[in-house]
């Protein structure tokens, strides 16, 4: 099966929905990164440091990611503990899912590796969404719309 994975535009929206409405109760606790209404999502998108991939099948979305063109505060703090200093210019924060059905099939993966590509190509300033990272953070990522909207 053809995977074809893409950034989110408006257009997508009604199919985030759906996604996000199958997902188990197990899933959307672990993955919740906005509100999925429509009114959530538009004004989620409309702040140029997030950023949406969809993988889809068959017209389908089977995995989401959401890509933060900066950190969220939280992490900062952790990952200097850890040493390791945080720049909001070439750091980003990722939060993925996948459904159910689909996990454990390498599209997690796939959509990694594309978005890596897509940054890799970005050279913009990263209000205009182009930013080079040097890492993508793996972490909680529940309410990310909430948290740090000065950035």
């Amino acid at each position: 099966m053809k995977i074809d994975i893409r950034l989110v535009t408006g257009h997508n929206f009604p199919q985030l929905q759906v996604y996000h409405g199958d997902l188990s109760a197990e899933t959307k606790q672990r993955f919740a990164p906005h509100g999925f209404g429509q009114e959530a999502l538009s004004e989620f998108y409309s702040n140029t440091i997030n950023q949406g991939f969809i993988a889809t099948c068959n017209d389908e979305v089977i995995a989401y990611a959401v890509l933060r063109l900066s950190f969220l505060p939280y992490d900062a703090e952790r990952f200097l503990s850890y040493g390791f200093k945080m720049n909001d210019r070439v750091d980003a924060t990722y939060a993925p899912s996948v459904a159910e059905a689909w996990q454990g099939q390498g599209v997690a993966a796939q959509m990694l590796t594309f978005i890596r590509n897509v940054a890799g190509n970005m050279d913009a300033p990263a209000s205009s969404y182009g930013v080079a990272f040097r890492q993508i953070i793996y972490g909680p990522c529940s309410s990310i719309a909430n948290r740090d909207s000065s950035k």
